[in-house]
């Protein structure tokens, strides 16, 4: 029996929630993600929007691998997960 995976992203809100979060469920961050998101520790717009560029390079290379799709886990905070899907537009 196959089953097909379906990839989960979450892009990031904020420097604190990605490493409580990380925390909660056992997960990693790749170092050099973590060395940017110590640097904008104190800047949450800037830490989402390098959360969103992160995702966006994330799910084209899902989707260039041929992923059959993608659920994002928006935290009821829909703006990136929003422009995520507005940067993959262009991808073909």
């Amino acid at each position: 029996m196959t089953q097909t995976i379906i990839p989960g992203i979450l892009p990031v809100l904020s420097t604190r929630q990605i490493k409580r979060f990380t925390e909660l469920c056992g997960a990693s961050i790749p170092g050099s993600m973590m060395e940017k998101l110590n640097r904008l520790a104190d800047n949450d717009q800037a830490a989402t929007e390098f959360g969103i560029e992160y995702a966006i390079r994330q799910c084209e290379e899902l989707l260039k691998e041929g992923v059959k799709g993608l659920h994002f886990y928006c935290l009821n905070k829909s703006y990136s997960t929003v422009k995520v899907v507005e940067g993959l537009s262009s991808f073909r």
